[in-house]
């Protein structure tokens, strides 16, 4: 994203190796314990060394990235057809925290 604070924290890789399931996040250990914030993303495969973010991907990911949640482990399914992920609401990590 190149923005101070937000990195790129974990990612998954389509079989074929096509496509790019990134996930970034926002770290403020002033403010939040883990990840303040994190969005999943898609980018395409340019050549061996580079992936670019695809330009519908907030429109794909539109119904997956809630602002009230925190996401990782981005995982896409063999036949591309299903994302898997890990997802918890916002606020500190308790004991009753679902994932």
């Amino acid at each position: 994203m190149n923005t101070p604070s937000w990195l790129v924290m974990d990612h998954g890789i389509s079989l074929d190796g096509q496509f790019l399931y990134f996930n970034n996040a926002r770290l403020d250990e002033a403010n939040c314990q883990g990840p303040c914030d994190t969005t999943i993303g898609i980018a395409q495969k340019n050549n061996a060394s580079t992936f670019s973010t695809l330009s519908d991907s907030a429109s794909i990911l539109q119904n997956i990235n809630d602002v009230n949640s925190i996401y990782y482990a981005p995982c896409i399914s063999s036949d591309n057809l299903d994302l898997y992920y890990t997802r918890y609401l916002k606020g500190q990590i308790i004991s009753e925290t679902v994932f």
